[in-house]
């Protein structure tokens, strides 16, 4: 049987897809409860569910959402 070698890298960008994914569901979330709301309203559910969503992100999805544009997390 032929062991494989542990790359931390794998299990980073493993880490890294997951966070992404976590954080896209959550953008949908306030996306479809909040589009089109004031950008003060979006933003008090951003930082609701996203922990840790800071300065500049907070705002650019903010204002996305509130104009109707559902975010994309890259």
């Amino acid at each position: 049987m032929a062991t494989q070698n542990y790359d931390p890298r794998d299990a980073a960008k493993a880490l890294e897809a997951q966070m992404r994914d976590n954080l896209q569901a959550a953008a949908d979330k306030v996306y479809r409860r909040s589009a089109r709301q004031p950008v003060e309203v979006v933003k008090r559910l951003l930082v609701r569910e996203i922990d840790g969503i800071g300065e500049p992100q907070l705002t650019q999805m903010a204002e996305a959402i509130s104009r109707g544009e559902q975010p994309r997390v890259r």
